[in-house]
């Protein structure tokens, strides 16, 4: 999944945020920051801890700073977006994040790979 969404664009790592590190979540959940050098290592460390059950998470961000969160279900077949830095406000109701522009960016990247659910988390108040 990583690998297709980076082919739209979304890197693990940003200069703007955390000093250019990876920012993920492991079963724990608890967030760690480590070198964008140590990318696979991430990744590893993420696919373990769904094998034994355990959600795992990882910050992506555009080149323009927009930003999400990306929950890796321990079902491995759902996944939740919540939009992170840089939030997408709906057009006429600054409130509210525009949740479409998010499944429009990551969505028809993801859409074949049997998913059996997407959530998106508009955690902003």
């Amino acid at each position: 999944m990583l690998e297709r969404l980076a082919s739209a664009g979304w890197q693990a790592a940003h200069d703007s945020t955390f000093d250019g590190k990876i920012n993920f979540m492991t079963g724990d959940f608890d967030w760690n920051l480590c070198a964008a050098a140590d990318y696979d290592d991430v990744v590893r460390k993420m696919d373990d801890d769904l094998s034994q059950g355990s959600p795992t998470a990882i910050a992506l961000w555009l080149p323009d700073g927009t930003g999400i969160n990306l929950l890796f279900h321990d079902d491995r077949s759902s996944l939740t977006i919540e939009p992170g830095a840089n939030r997408r406000e709906l057009p006429g109701a600054p409130e509210v994040t525009d949740l479409a522009w998010y499944f429009t960016r990551t969505v028809p990247c993801l859409a074949d790979l049997g998913l059996d659910g997407l959530t998106a988390i508009d955690g902003y108040e």
